[in-house]
């Protein structure tokens, strides 16, 4: 980086830290501005800090990895993301908003009663909101200690003031000082302003660099061309993943990882009703799926062609394949790119861009994470009946302590990709009790707390390899190919099947929650499915925003227009003509599905 570029960098910082201040006084009012902006942010707003949050500098990395590895139907991977977030939205986060919690962990003093529940808001809270929140905080430093390593061209260590420093925690530490100071003095103001600001850097940064690496390579129908005569093209160019069940794997996890902790939740409890969660849905997945990641898939495909296995091994420290062998790390790829055709200026504006996407993710985990903190842990147990501000000062010292948690693991992994998918993991080693507390009156909280011991046993098994060891043999057993997706499926199923199966017993040999309590729950939020029994026993009005048939289509429409937006924006830019004659009239009539579905389901808004 030359001169100018970390003056472009140092005027966006100082930038960044004066928006922080300008926000502060604001967010000191009380715990309600602090964690939910006065439950008045709009939509396009939250739409905006959603984008940036899923625009961590380590997903530059970790995508243009994932296709270079696995091709386009690796992306499926990513994708039913998208499909799990459209089912969400419509059917659970509607419902987050309905109740007016203050963060997800209240949900459990109002479905189940006595100490157990108590017991299981202390576990969650603990789990996913300190632990899992730090893991993904702390991906995005693993993907900005690699790319200071290429912009930076900094050595693993370095001498100051007859000192040797490591280089990994002075980046890590800088950041970290940087994100912190704005972050705990505007709270979610602050948030989700410089998440905007960030996010359009970012964006505008990435799509300089798509533009440079596609004329470098010939254009998209060149770029095409090459992929088709490379040895792996058929592979690199399927649009589904090389093996059928992955595919229909991920479709169907979709409905079996809802109802639990999601952080993008936390920005539904700060808008102003439900239709506004709604409309948030459709335009963040276009933000996060369409916009945000083809730059990252082309310059991964196009540095099959730019970037070497050779150079990769030779700049950077490589991976460590199955047989103990070195293997290059594709997660080098963008960086590498950044660093080989950005000319002077663009470089910090891409140095900005980097950070832009550090920080906004960064923020808003360590947000989230505080969040539950003060009103879950602090407030709840340890602190009662105390001052406003002297919560929101609990809260921002606690950001320090999670953000030192969060540096630690970033300090200790060097892998984006497993870390990614061990933090999903996770969240899943419950299994289905989740989705069965919102569906099902029968779940109970004997059936919550089984789950949460055995996602304890999970993690502990995960820890000690032994759940990738047991995934090997199930892939073995059913004689498919063994590669990042089929290895991930087979864990993910063990350990989502194990922790189900334990909870659906308990559940099934222990009574349900006493009556008075289910209806108190089903009056505040009215969930769908089997509630019969309850609903005997409720005077509740079936409203428009109820309509079953309505929200499926709404849910439908979000899939499908996104989806086609995504293959749409895959033929444009490889010139794959064909792919964008067929996803355009998907495109128009999911659009218009959505505005209709909309317009019945909340009429009077």
């Amino acid at each position: 980086m030359h001169v100018i570029d970390y003056i472009i960098v140092a005027v966006f910082l100082i930038g960044l830290l004066i928006l922080g201040w300008w926000l502060s006084k604001r967010a000191g009012k009380s715990t309600d501005e602090f964690i939910l902006a006065g439950r008045n942010m709009p939509w396009w707003l939250a739409g905006a800090s959603l984008l940036a949050t899923n625009l961590n500098a380590s997903s530059m990395l970790q995508d243009s990895r994932k296709i270079r590895q696995d091709g386009i139907g690796g992306l499926w991977f990513t994708w039913r993301s998208m499909i799990t977030s459209a089912i969400g939205s419509v059917f659970f986060s509607r419902l987050w908003r309905r109740a007016g919690f203050v963060t997800q962990m209240e949900f459990y003093h109002c479905r189940y009663h006595g100490r157990g529940a108590d017991v299981a808001r202390t576990f969650d809270s603990v789990i996913y909101g300190i632990i899992v929140s730090a893991m993904w905080a702390s991906i995005g430093l693993v993907g900005m200690k690699k790319i200071a390593a290429v912009l930076l061209g900094m050595p693993p260590e370095f001498m100051f003031i007859n000192m040797m420093w490591d280089t990994d925690i002075v980046v890590i530490v800088f950041l970290l000082v940087i994100t912190l100071v704005y972050s705990a003095a505007s709270g979610v103001h602050g948030v989700v302003w410089t998440d905007m600001v960030e996010g359009a850097i970012a964006l505008i940064a990435t799509y300089i660099l798509l533009i440079m690496v596609l004329s470098d390579v010939g254009g998209p129908a060149q770029l095409r061309q090459d992929l088709i005569a490379h040895a792996d093209g058929e592979m690199l160019l399927s649009l589904m993943p090389t093996v059928g069940a992955v595919f229909v794997f991920f479709i169907v996890f979709s409905l079996m990882e809802q109802g639990g902790y999601n952080p993008h939740i936390q920005r539904s409890l700060c808008l102003k009703n439900e239709r506004e969660v709604m409309l948030t849905s459709l335009y963040s997945e276009i933000l996060n799926r369409v916009f945000k990641a083809w730059p990252y898939y082309i310059c991964g495909l196009a540095g099959i062609f730019l970037v070497s296995d050779s150079y990769l091994l030779e700049n950077f420290n490589p991976g460590i394949g199955p047989d103990g062998s070195p293997i290059a790390d594709y997660e080098m790829v963008f960086p590498a790119l950044v660093k080989q055709y950005l000319p002077v200026g663009l470089t910090g504006l891409m140095a900005a861009g980097f950070l832009s996407a550090f920080m906004s993710s960064f923020d808003t985990n360590i947000h989230n994470s505080t969040s539950i903190f003060t009103n879950d842990i602090y407030r709840a147990y340890v602190a009662k009946d105390k001052s406003e501000k002297h919560y929101v000062l609990a809260s921002r010292i606690y950001m320090i302590a999670i953000t030192v948690l969060a540096a630690g693991i970033g300090i200790m992994v060097n892998d984006i990709l497993y870390l990614f998918m061990f933090a999903i993991n996770v969240m899943q080693s419950v299994g289905m009790i989740k989705l069965l507390r919102f569906v099902w009156w029968r779940s109970n909280i004997w059936g919550e707390l089984s789950a949460q011991v055995c996602s304890i046993i999970i993690t502990v098994l995960m820890l000690m390899g032994t759940m990738d060891v047991a995934a090997e043999w199930l892939v073995g057993v059913f004689d498919v190919e063994l590669n990042n997706d089929t290895k991930w499926v087979a864990r993910t199923s063990l350990l989502w099947f194990s922790s189900t199966a334990v909870s659906l017993l308990v559940v099934l040999l222990t009574p349900p929650e006493p009556m008075d309590k289910l209806v108190e729950f089903y009056e505040r939020v009215r969930p769908f499915g089997f509630w019969g029994p309850v609903r005997k026993h409720t005077t509740v009005q079936y409203e428009a925003s109820d309509s079953l048939p309505w929200l499926s289509a709404l849910s439908i429409s979000i899939i499908t227009t996104v989806l086609a937006l995504i293959f749409i924006f895959m033929g444009v830019l490889l010139a794959w003509w064909v792919v964008v004659m067929w996803s355009l009239p998907f495109a128009v009539v999911g659009g218009l599905l959505y505005h209709l579905a909309i317009r019945k389901l909340y009429p009077k808004v």
